[in-house]
């Protein structure tokens, strides 16, 4: 679309550029190539083999990207639309996720409750999934939860905790279940003793 030949731009009215790379990683004078295409009023239409020519410009465009730095945007630029959107949990959308979580993702999901308040690191370990290695799983843990140390009765205890900033992101993929509270209430009076 920045390229020596733009025939591609001919006559076209909205065009959709999808997949973009970062714009860190980008030519400077292809951004600058893109800023033209959005904001001049003609363009300049160069095919092979054949002279140039001038066309009104009547181009839309819509930038997919996956990076976080697809375009340079300045705050007061007012070429982009930028459109952030928290797309809501659908059924087809929790079914992907749960496909595609790993074996500690589940583990989390699954004794939520228990880490939410904290949970006896050896007990917490004795349910590690058998497709993880007990050092891995002392490792793995660590990426949404944290140890607390605690001392009772003169005993000193280690808990495994969610972080703070980690419980509403593993909220959403728990489901409400009466025996999981008997379970938590058990807990709860289990390491307050």
């Amino acid at each position: 679309m920045t390229d020596q030949f733009n025939s591609i731009l001919s006559n076209r009215v909205f065009i959709v550029q999808n997949e973009l790379t970062t714009f860190s990683s980008s030519i400077g004078h292809e951004v600058d190539k893109l800023k033209s295409l959005i904001t001049d009023p003609i363009l300049e239409i160069r095919t092979k083999f054949s002279s140039s020519r001038v066309e009104k410009n009547l181009l839309n465009f819509i930038l997919v990207s996956n990076h976080l730095d697809p375009v340079h945007l300045d705050q007061d630029d007012g070429r982009y639309l930028f459109d952030a959107r928290s797309i809501s949990m659908t059924g087809a959308k929790k079914e992907i996720i749960e496909v595609s979580l790993t074996d500690i993702d589940r583990f989390y999901i699954q004794y939520f409750r228990q880490l939410k308040v904290g949970w006896l690191c050896d007990e917490a370990q004795r349910y590690c999934p058998d497709s993880i290695k007990p050092g891995n799983f002392r490792l793995q843990i660590h990426k949404n939860c944290e140890t607390i140390k605690q001392h009772r009765t003169k005993k000193s205890i280690r808990l495994y905790k969610i972080k703070e900033d980690k419980i509403a992101e593993l909220e959403q993929y728990v489901e409400d279940d009466d025996n999981q509270v008997i379970i938590n209430e058990i807990n709860e009076e289990h390491y307050n003793t």
